[in-house]
């Protein structure tokens, strides 16, 4: 059996290297990432729907992802997501909708992170405070410009 230290590399190594973590210590990212939980996806499953309630985050560690965004009836691709990237953090921060759908191009394993939990680490972190702080200036700035 992996033991819980072991499991979370991929998690801590991807987000000391992330800029949506930097000003993070060591034992900070190590707290954070005790909150994610593994979850994994096959080729072409769905992970989430444009307009979908979004309540968590999602760091990519294994697999490809495409975005795809509705436009005018049509679909829009936007990108593909590689290991190392993380996606569903403007609805996790915001509590706005999904913005666009993710879908696996190739079997996925992601980490996962859900508000109640990431706001549980918002009172802990000085810094997740700031960038919680910095989510509700976007939110408003999203609003005034919808």
């Amino acid at each position: 059996m992996i033991g819980p230290n072991l499991r979370m590399q991929p998690v801590l190594f991807y987000l000391k290297n992330n800029s949506l973590f930097d000003g993070i210590s060591k034992e900070e990212l190590s707290l954070i990432t005790e909150q994610f939980q593994r979850v994994t996806y096959r080729k072409g499953e769905t992970v989430f729907k444009e307009g979908d309630a979004g309540q968590s985050m999602f760091l990519l560690v294994s697999g490809q992802a495409g975005v795809v965004k509705d436009f005018f009836g049509g679909e829009r691709n936007l990108g593909m997501l590689q290991p190392g990237e993380y996606f569903g953090e403007m609805s996790l921060l915001s509590g706005n909708n999904r913005s666009a759908t993710v879908q696996a191009h190739t079997d996925l394993a992601c980490y996962t992170i859900n508000h109640p939990d990431f706001m549980a680490l918002v009172g802990k972190i000085p810094m997740m405070k700031f960038l919680n702080s910095l989510t509700a200036i976007a939110a408003k700035i999203h609003v005034c410009h919808s």
